[in-house]
């Protein structure tokens, strides 16, 4: 990936804005925050880890 660390925070940003402006529904009743909130860690994952040996960040030297 190309700026990995940058797109996975603002990624993880805009999953912690979902999760807190859709509060989850009682029960079984409607769709839970379950699914962005699971994604945000991933994303927070990712930002803190970088894009990986085969991103282009390391291929040109400079991860942001």
């Amino acid at each position: 990936g190309l700026f990995t660390r940058f797109w996975a925070a603002a990624a993880f940003i805009e999953m912690m804005v979902i999760v807190y402006h859709h509060p989850p529904k009682f029960g079984w009743a409607g769709p839970g925050h379950e699914d962005p909130l699971f994604l945000g860690l991933v994303m927070l994952a990712i930002a803190l880890r970088g894009g990986g040996p085969y991103s282009l960040d390391r291929r040109i030297g400079r991860e942001l």
